[in-house]
């Protein structure tokens, strides 16, 4: 486990060699497999799914590897598990997936992936925010446009009645604003608060 988060392959070798447990998991779960996959060390990634690592056991959280890799924007390493049959829907204790996490971190090579592997585009986490509402708070325009181009739902509101452009307008991110205002967005739709786009603007926060 350790020779791969640190992306030591011919270490990682000999130990499977050896006869080391593939997806035996760290006091969180992680396996070897998620900690390559963090790291983006693609050589031990091939490695071990070579040797059947499981590509869908999750930590104690319910994170796969599959988001390890989208968080931090390993392409080529989301190309390889997906090749190994990971889950692009699989979700986490908090209702997340790998697009939203993607989405979220604004790895636009990742979004267009797991998008192009029929990622569920609106699925919604346990706020019921939704990738392209994550991508709208944290400004991803570029990652915007791509889930906008597929149909994401330009209006779809979290548990609180925000929407992405509710999101966008509090954190001031007029590209991203003036795109879903093009998609059709409402631009009076209100939160439960009553905030709307137009006088939520001014005040930036977290949603």
């Amino acid at each position: 486990m350790v020779a791969a988060e640190s992306g030591h392959y011919d270490v990682a070798k000999l130990l499977i060699v050896c006869s080391a447990v593939i997806d035996q998991g760290n006091y969180m779960g992680r396996t070897a497999l998620m900690q390559a996959n963090q790291g983006g060390h693609c050589d031990v990634v091939r490695l071990l799914l070579g040797h059947k690592a499981k590509t869908n056991q999750s930590d104690i959280h319910g994170n796969t590897p599959l988001m390890a890799a989208s968080m931090n924007g390993h392409c080529d390493v989301v190309v390889q598990l997906r090749q190994a049959g990971a889950d692009v829907n699989a979700a986490n204790e908090e209702g997340r997936n790998a697009l939203m996490v993607a989405a979220q971190c604004g790895n636009y090579g990742v979004v267009k992936l797991l998008v192009d592997c029929s990622a569920e585009i609106d699925q919604s986490d346990c706020t019921g925010q939704t990738a392209l509402t994550q991508a709208s708070c944290g400004g991803h325009a570029d990652v915007v446009r791509l889930l906008l181009e597929h149909k994401a739902k330009a209006d779809q509101s979290d548990i609180h009645g925000n929407t992405p452009l509710i999101a966008a307008s509090i954190n001031g991110h007029c590209d991203v604003v003036v795109q879903l205002l093009q998609a059709g967005a409402d631009v009076n739709a209100a939160n439960e608060k009553g905030v709307n786009s137009s006088n939520g603007s001014s005040k930036k926060r977290p949603l």
